[in-house]
């Protein structure tokens, strides 16, 4: 059975939880940490199955925004593994909340970024994941293909196409560019300036740092999950086209 968001927010709020990160790890500056936190939690069990004994990949993690409510909601038998570029922000993570919950783990990938990580040398499109095909149940990658090209984003599709189990679910979050936000940009009502002149799939706010932020073809992603084995099952639109509501399409077609 699905908690209600207020019955899973009153269970999380009233147990003890990490503290949140100091500000000058905060990119951007995040207000309404905790709510936020258990928001994501509450999608992920709502919309892609979360259950307390899942081992969970966090690509991107961050500070730790998802994992601090985690660590009251997963129980021994599940675990936790976030990945994250900044590696003052692992750092304090493993300080944190893994000294807190020893199966919650935290690892630094030094790959290249233009935007987020411009000194590394390793390559996005080249990263492997180190983990054994089939280790994790549910994997979460928010704000982190609209921020990578073409060539990363089909790169980590299949890495986490090998190491989920097949009943698995991903949850991540993407601009899609579909009729509504071809309309969108062309009226110029949204935040990125998404250049849709340029041949497709991927179409960037910035050419000179594509890091910056990343859209792509609603249907080329679909068929990139198929490539890496996985199938796309709902989409929901969001709104930084300037929608006022959330919808739900269940057909992955747009």
């Amino acid at each position: 059975m699905i908690p209600s968001f207020r019955d899973l927010r009153t269970q999380l709020n009233s147990l003890p939880l990490p503290p949140v990160a100091p500000k000058e790890l905060q990119f951007p500056i995040q207000n309404n940490f905790y709510d936020r936190a258990i928001e994501g939690v509450y999608s992920l069990i709502k919309h892609a199955g979360l259950q307390p004994n899942h081992r969970v990949l966090d690509f991107g993690c961050g500070i730790g925004r998802l994992a601090s409510p985690l660590v009251k909601y997963l129980t021994e038998e599940g675990s936790y593994v976030g990945l994250e570029v900044n590696a003052k922000a692992v750092e304090w993570c493993a300080e944190n909340i893994s000294a807190v919950a020893s199966n919650f783990a935290f690892h630094h990938i030094d790959v290249f970024n233009d935007w987020y990580n411009p000194d590394a040398t390793a390559r996005t499109e080249d990263y492997i994941l180190p983990f054994e095909e089939q280790s994790f149940q549910t994997s979460v990658l928010s704000s982190v293909f609209t921020h990578l090209s073409e060539e990363e984003s089909e790169n980590y599709l299949l890495q986490i196409g090998r190491v989920m189990e097949k009943k698995g679910r991903v949850w991540s979050s993407w601009y899609l560019i579909n009729d509504e936000a071809k309309a969108a940009v062309a009226s110029q009502s949204t935040q990125w300036k998404f250049d849709l002149s340029k041949p497709g799939p991927g179409y960037f706010h910035n050419s000179q740092k594509l890091g910056q932020a990343a859209s792509f073809d609603q249907n080329w992603v679909i068929e990139a999950f198929r490539r890496a084995g996985m199938e796309v099952e709902h989409i929901y639109l969001g709104f930084w086209t300037g929608r006022k509501q959330q919808e739900q399409t269940s057909t992955g077609q747009a």
